[in-house]
């Protein structure tokens, strides 16, 4: 059975996770008679505040900064350790990143509300920072306590892939894909979707052998043609095949050309058959 070049199991231990929006402060303010006890509190929750703010324009060393300074007047505030913890992984520095998830688990204890976001946090950071395996775990504990979670899930099968484990893999995916389907989670989860099914085609590739995923890929790549990933998947799986079908061929040919259209970073392991196909 011919598989995928090796560089497509590279492709996924090469994905960089990016965080989502840092959980907004949970607290409310309460006032009392002490005004400067008042003013304080005011302070820190502009110091997060302002983070946060910052975070959502992407300015990720700035809220850093903020973040930080907060955690200096509260070192247990786990609002700022969240924040400071995301902003990391957002501008690429993982090690640092996972020293703080893991204060922010300490500050929490057993409380269940955090408990998907700090392990979400800590689970981007370790694929990161190429503790696959880590990542794996954390990934499964943030689902535990937040199964409702399709990104969970979806990244989940990212660091999967990147450690070769197509059979689980493979069976993830598939579950994902039915539950989005299905309706099972929110409209958003529509946008995993087609990044899901790239997956799941290389995926079946491996299991089941290279003919079978081109299969699946192609399938896939009709359904939602605009996706880069599922596109670069059908070019470098096409490219594999001894013998491709017309409707394969027509399907890589029109991935390719949209990839060439749209400017797309063609992956080494995918350039020759991206060329091969435009000629």
């Amino acid at each position: 059975m011919r598989n995928l070049p090796l560089a497509m199991a590279v492709f996924y231990a090469a994905i960089v996770l990016l965080p989502s929006t840092p959980v907004a402060a949970q607290e409310s303010i309460e006032f009392n008679a002490d005004s400067m006890a008042r003013d304080a509190r005011l302070l820190e929750l502009d110091l997060r505040t302002e983070g946060q703010r910052l975070m959502s324009s992407g300015m990720y060393g700035a809220a850093i900064d903020y973040f930080s300074e907060q955690l200096e007047r509260d070192p247990k505030d786990v609002n700022a350790l969240m924040g400071l913890g995301t902003a990391c992984n957002a501008i690429g520095v993982p090690e640092r990143a996972i020293p703080v998830f893991e204060k922010a688990l300490n500050v929490v204890g057993d409380n269940p509300k955090w408990q998907g976001p700090i392990h979400s946090g800590l689970a981007i950071a370790s694929h990161n920072a190429g503790l696959r395996g880590r990542a794996i775990v954390e990934w499964t504990t943030a689902l535990q306590y937040c199964p409702d979670q399709p990104s969970y899930e979806f990244y989940l099968c990212v660091s999967l892939a990147a450690v070769d484990d197509w059979q689980t893999c493979l069976s993830r995916t598939k579950s994902l894909i039915d539950k989005i389907n299905a309706g099972s989670y929110d409209a958003r989860s529509k946008e995993i979707l087609p990044l899901a099914e790239a997956i799941y085609g290389s995926a079946v590739s491996h299991v089941k052998g290279i003919d079978s995923g081109a299969k699946t890929l192609v399938s896939a790549c009709e359904k939602h043609p605009g996706c880069k990933e599922l596109c670069i998947a059908v070019v470098a799986t096409i490219g594999e095949l001894e013998s491709p079908t017309e409707d394969e061929l027509r399907v890589a040919i029109k991935a390719a050309k949209h990839l060439r259209d749209s400017k797309a970073q063609i992956p080494d392991y995918a350039q020759s058959a991206f060329d091969t196909l435009l000629k």
